[in-house]
């Protein structure tokens, strides 16, 4: 007897522990992984970023940036693939820099949970744009890397 054994690939396929961000402004995140599961909380920010846990079928468990869980539907996240978001994680303000490196001349400050596109990553340092403003921000006081 000969099985045959046939292997689909998805794009929709996650990688666990992948960060995406949100689609719309209005998300609801559920207690587990249906729609008759209670709303848990409501994210009300596009491009949200949030690390994906887990996968049940449409549904992705997620992780926020103060680490709420919760499941949402796929098609309210996206995978962040020609641009990547990061998130300011300090919950004070913090410096970014000219250059990589602490003793340069200070390009900007930001405050806590405001996005910006990563640009790439030196060392203990990531470039970061938002807008008209660009700088070097240290790699640890962000989220989605």
């Amino acid at each position: 007897m000969l099985i045959l054994l046939f292997f689909q690939h998805s794009d929709s396929a996650i990688t666990k522990n992948e960060f995406y961000i949100t689609k719309s402004n209005h998300i609801n995140a559920r207690t587990g992984p249906e729609n008759f599961y209670k709303i848990k909380m409501v994210y009300k920010k596009k491009s949200l970023v949030l690390r994906v846990l887990n996968e049940s079928d449409e549904w992705y468990q997620i992780e926020d940036i103060e680490g709420e869980k919760g499941w949402i539907h796929r098609n309210y996240l996206a995978k962040q693939k020609k641009k990547q978001y990061v998130t300011i994680k300090e919950k004070s303000d913090i410096s970014c820099y000219d250059k990589p490196n602490k003793e340069s001349k200070i390009a900007f400050e930001s405050g806590y949970l405001v996005n910006f596109e990563l640009k790439r990553c030196e060392g203990d340092f990531c470039l970061l744009k938002k807008e008209r403003i660009k700088g070097w921000c240290e790699k640890n006081k962000l989220w989605g890397l």
